[in-house]
């Protein structure tokens, strides 16, 4: 409770500056009235959130075009205050304003989108509409599900490439760990015949190899050229490239 009283104060001095500089619609005071109304609401002063709230989206209704991200932002946050407030009515339909817009703007994997998905099927819920509130959360899923997935996969990529670095300044121990980084992902994203799980057992497989550990070295080979030869077509140059025995 301690923070959120300073940052009330900080919000409230921030405020008061921008309200000295900026003429009454510019919308860095629609940000602030926005960031204040979120520290009142987390300490229950639901009213004052509220009032808050309908400032900064008195303001973004006037400088925003009607389908712009920032509006969508600005009707969320009053539909979390009135769902708070028990107003599902007023709630859902601010929910579906903002969802409308993020729905034109956003790609189909867009994070914010899944945020409104989220967001509509809690007061779909509160209103006691069940099977909307599934489907909402099932499509808010499958979008967070691949956003994550995106960025594991980057993540798994970033460790081949230290990996590959650790290797060649001989550092092979630090390789093997990372390779084993990057393979846990690739085996949790894709299944065990993807071919980039074959790229992962290559990789390792050289580590493997230079440390001595040859038996490791050559199981992880013969993985590797078993994936590449059931999923890539003959005479591929991922098959050429296998380690063979």
């Amino acid at each position: 409770m301690g923070n959120l009283k300073e940052a009330k104060e900080l919000n409230l001095k921030a405020l008061a500056i921008l309200e000295q500089v900026h003429e009454k619609n510019h919308p860095d005071l629609a940000t602030s009235y926005n960031n204040l109304a979120l520290v009142e609401h987390a300490l229950g002063n639901l009213k004052e959130a509220k009032e808050l709230n309908l400032r900064a989206l008195s303001i973004k209704e006037k400088v925003y075009d009607r389908d712009h991200p920032d509006l969508a932002r600005g009707y969320s946050s009053l539909a979390l205050v009135e769902k708070a407030l028990g107003n599902l009515k007023e709630a859902k339909e601010l929910s579906l304003r903002a969802l409308s817009i993020k729905e034109k703007v956003y790609d189909r994997d867009h994070p914010g989108l899944a945020k409104s998905y989220h967001l509509l099927a809690s007061v779909e819920q509160d209103l006691g509409n069940l099977k909307e509130a599934k489907q909402l959360n099932l499509r808010a899923l499958a979008i967070e599900e691949r956003f994550m997935k995106k960025i594991i996969l980057i993540l798994a990529t970033g460790y081949n490439n230290l990996a590959s670095v650790e290797e060649a300044l001989g550092n092979l121990r630090e390789a093997k760990e990372l390779n084993l980084r990057a393979l846990a992902i690739w085996e949790k994203i894709y299944d065990k015949s993807h071919p980039n799980v074959a790229t992962s057992y290559n990789n390792l497989a050289w580590v493997e190899k230079d440390l001595g550990n040859l038996k490791e070295a050559e199981s992880l080979f013969r993985k590797a050229l078993e994936i590449r030869e059931e999923s890539l077509p003959q005479g591929h140059q991922g098959i050429k490239n296998s380690f063979k025995f």
